[in-house]
């Protein structure tokens, strides 16, 4: 499980540009690997200390997708992200600037470097005071590029007035938060109901359910009209069971089949109590499971008893399923042509 950190400037999280979720998800694996507190005398005119590497099999196995679909979203994205510019504004000036000055791909060795332009680069390095800081793992499951920009806005905030553990209220303007997500360009969301339904809302369920904050939203209104949105929100940690790791047994032995035992009890107890709490847990976190389970009854040599219980639990969007097929290839082996049965909607 990934536990790299992204730490931007507070002044990049304000600022306005747009992005697709591809887009976001190759610059937060290039911005994983920089080092936020990397000391500022180091020379950034020279492009090897602004160059920052991935392969297609990181980028496959972080967002838990195959390598040719992998391959295929980063050389559709790395054109975008090139000619990406982002926006500063304030009351006297407005600037722009690209966030990468260069990309290359190294064919025959699938891998790609990022090289951040020296303007961008000054909100990602040395950063010790006014920045967010947040970890790959709570961001990488999430659906959509509003949904993301929603998201550091609100952790944002967090990390501003150091309220990890308790509820917070932040306040945007309906233009001033259409700019921030980047959905300032579409005619179609001059109509607050179609902006509401299609970015607010898809957004606060996506969030909710992939990622560690919990967020809900009350509308504003100056005379008959939407004036501002207020955010509520708050981390929202589920602590997940420790399960231990294979001993040192023959397998088929007895051993090894009381603590593939154990394994399954401790899952599917803690899947219950989720149940009977009524909390839900990010679907790459229930993907885990289920291919734990499988896996376990797979040694013991079992049927799946288990498999109507499962299905109700780990019903999963069409989109999702579409987008993240590649997660469900562990099932085809073992399920044959029940695959489709645990992806029923």
């Amino acid at each position: 499980m990934s536990k790299n950190l992204i730490v931007k400037n507070n002044e990049l999280i304000n600022a306005k540009f747009k992005l697709s979720l591809q887009n976001h998800r190759i610059l937060f694996l290039a911005m994983s690997k920089i080092n936020p507190l990397q000391d500022c005398g180091i020379d950034y005119e020279k492009r090897e200390n602004r160059t920052f590497k991935f392969t297609i099999e990181e980028y496959a196995q972080e967002y838990q997708i195959s390598k040719n679909r992998a391959y295929s979203l980063i050389k559709e994205s790395l054109e975008d992200i090139f000619t990406t510019s982002i926006i500063e504004k304030n009351e006297h000036i407005e600037s722009r600037f690209h966030l990468v000055e260069r990309e290359n791909y190294f064919v025959s060795e699938g891998r790609f470097e990022i090289i951040f332009s020296i303007d961008s680069l000054k909100y990602l390095v040395n950063q010790r005071k006014y920045f967010t800081k947040f970890a790959l793992e709570n961001v990488k499951s999430l659906r959509s590029s509003y949904s993301i920009r929603l998201y550091e806005l609100l952790i944002q905030f967090i990390e501003m007035k150091k309220t990890q553990n308790q509820k917070n209220k932040r306040t945007f303007q309906l233009d001033e938060l259409k700019d921030k997500l980047g959905a300032y360009d579409l005619k179609a969301y001059d109509k607050f109901e179609v902006f509401e339904r299609k970015v607010l809302k898809t957004s606060i369920n996506d969030i909710n359910k992939n990622s560690n904050l919990h967020v809900s939203m009350k509308k504003i209104k100056k005379g008959r009209k939407i004036d501002s949105l207020e955010f509520e929100f708050y981390i929202f940690k589920i602590n997940e069971p420790y399960l231990k790791a294979r001993p040192r047994v023959a397998k088929g032995s007895h051993l090894e089949g009381e603590w593939l035992t154990q394994r399954i009890n401790t899952i599917l107890d803690f899947l219950k109590s989720l149940k009977d709490k009524n909390q839900d847990l990010r679907d790459d976190r229930k993907i885990f499971y289920c291919h734990e389970l499988f896996k376990c009854y797979q040694d013991l040599g079992d049927h799946f008893q288990e498999f109507d219980y499962l299905q109700r639990l780990f019903k999963l969007d069409e989109n999702y399923k579409k987008e993240y097929w590649g997660r469900y290839e562990f099932l085809k082996d073992y399920l044959g042509s029940n695959t489709n049965q645990l992806l029923i909607i």
